[in-house]
């Protein structure tokens, strides 16, 4: 997963920093360092992606082009 994609699956699934990390059972730094700059642990990492998959998230990447779709939320 790219910083950037975790952003915006966080932002399509209406997560705060605070809610993805307690998601993820990861401090809030982490998040926020990860979307910043991609530094993290790959254990980091991996629950970030796991809570992200389980919130409904699904992330695409082909030919240099990123994607995430989330679930569509009426209202």
């Amino acid at each position: 997963m790219h910083p950037l994609q975790c952003k915006m699956a966080r932002t399509g699934l209406e997560w705060s920093v605070g809610e993805l990390a307690k998601k993820a059972g990861v401090r809030d730094a982490i998040v926020t360092r990860f979307e910043t700059d991609g530094t993290v642990k790959p254990e980091d990492l991996g629950r970030l992606f796991d809570a992200l998959e389980l919130g409904g998230a699904l992330f695409t990447a082909q030919d240099e082009r990123l994607g995430v779709t989330v679930p569509y939320r009426e209202g």
